[in-house]
């Protein structure tokens, strides 16, 4: 099965392609919030340079955010119209989901965290002591509320950790690890990984339906919704 991967949920977008879970290739590039206009010469690129062309490809994986709300849509109108034009699945998976894979940290929850602004985070743990479920689900939070939360020495990882780090170790209890910096952005070969899993187990989504999960309105909606009451 051959996967492309677009992940565009932070200031750095990614594309990746693998072939039976074993990777490719992949591109990665963080130019800020413009990224997503070089989506489509980062697809035609690295397929180029694998040989490859549109019709080799067996699904497209799309991360669903949350994150930056202008980049999650451009990404994923290029997934579903990818997928629509060459009659193949489209797999969506979270963000956080994403860049929780960049954390190998046994007997350690993992708390990925994306940047929400103005002190808040989009974040979740997941538990390791439970076969990777979720005792804190996909949420925007307060950064200091959130280190209340943690239950035992947990893993950070995500863009929020380099906005909020001296956050969340101040108010952490000595329970917060980190990652090295590299690992803090989700990346598109991750994301065809865990896409893998959905296909293969027959967990299919619809073309017409797959949508962004923002979690909240945009500042842009919050900014029109304050200008109307005032």
């Amino acid at each position: 099965m051959i996967i492309i991967g677009i992940e565009t949920s932070t200031y750095c977008g990614s594309v990746a392609v693998t072939k039976d879970s074993t990777l490719l290739g992949e591109c990665i590039i963080n130019t800020g919030p413009r990224h997503s206009e070089k989506l489509m010469t980062m697809i035609d690129w690295l397929l180029g340079q694998l040989n490859l062309g549109r019709k080799d490809l067996d699904a497209v994986s799309v991360s669903t955010g949350p994150g930056s709300f202008t980049s999650l849509r451009i990404g994923m109108a290029i997934a579903k119209g990818m997928a629509y034009s060459l009659g193949i699945n489209i797999s969506g998976v979270s963000s956080l989901d994403t860049l929780a894979m960049n954390v190998s940290s046994p007997g350690y929850d993992i708390c990925p965290v994306l940047d929400a602004r103005r002190g808040e985070v989009f974040a979740k743990i997941i538990n390791a002591e439970e076969n990777g479920t979720s005792y804190f689900n996909e949420s925007v939070i307060n950064v200091e509320k959130l280190c209340t939360m943690l239950k035992r020495d947990t893993v950070f990882v995500g863009d929020g950790v380099t906005a909020y780090r001296d956050i969340i170790e101040n108010n952490a209890g000595g329970k917060a690890h980190f990652v090295p910096g590299n690992l803090n952005l989700p990346r598109a070969s991750s994301l065809c990984l865990l896409s893998e899993e959905k296909l293969r187990s027959e967990h299919l989504d619809d073309v017409f339906t797959i949508a962004p999960n923002y979690l909240r309105r945009s500042e842009a909606e919050i900014n029109y919704k304050k200008t109307i009451k005032s």
